[in-house]
């Protein structure tokens, strides 16, 4: 895990891979945070904010919102307290998404990584390899810890 810095924010943390994202903003009052690769070919936002209502209601809030601005979601809805929201970002091009929401104590806690993706058809390419560590890296996923990239390639040949 050498090559991810982990960034300590007030409510959560996060992992990033260092040689990746050549510009950051970091905006600690209201705990948002973007990073871009220099090309804008990839991006990364952490962001909370305020809510009301039931956890389900908010992830399923934000799941319609996201299914309005993307072109396609790979995965079904669970309506839990937490989603992944994955897919093709725009038709007809290899730009994918992967977004996730935890709503925790009247807040949604949200990452969205926008990258573009040599193989839509398979998950297990370095592309997906960066998302995935990112997301098993973010405090609020709650996810087991982040592995390396030959246990990640070793899964996808069993698939």
């Amino acid at each position: 895990m050498d090559d991810f810095y982990r960034y300590y924010a007030p409510d959560f943390n996060f992992l990033y891979p260092k040689s990746v994202f050549a510009y950051s903003e970091a905006d600690d009052e209201t705990n948002s945070y973007y990073l871009s690769s220099a090309d804008g070919s990839m991006t990364l936002e952490f962001y909370e904010e305020d809510t009301s209502g039931s956890a389900k209601e908010n992830v399923k809030k934000f799941y319609n919102k996201t299914q309005n601005e993307v072109h396609a979601i790979k995965y079904d809805p669970k309506w839990e307290d937490h989603q992944v929201i994955a897919g093709q970002y725009v038709a007809n091009t290899n730009e994918a998404f992967y977004y996730f929401i935890r709503n925790e104590n009247a807040k949604n806690y949200i990452f969205k990584f926008h990258y573009v993706d040599p193989d839509l058809n398979n998950d297990y390419n370095q592309e997906d390899y960066i998302m995935e560590t990112i997301y098993r890296g973010c405090s609020f996923s709650k996810a087991s810890k982040p592995r390396s990239f030959r246990n990640f390639e070793d899964e996808g040949k069993k698939q």
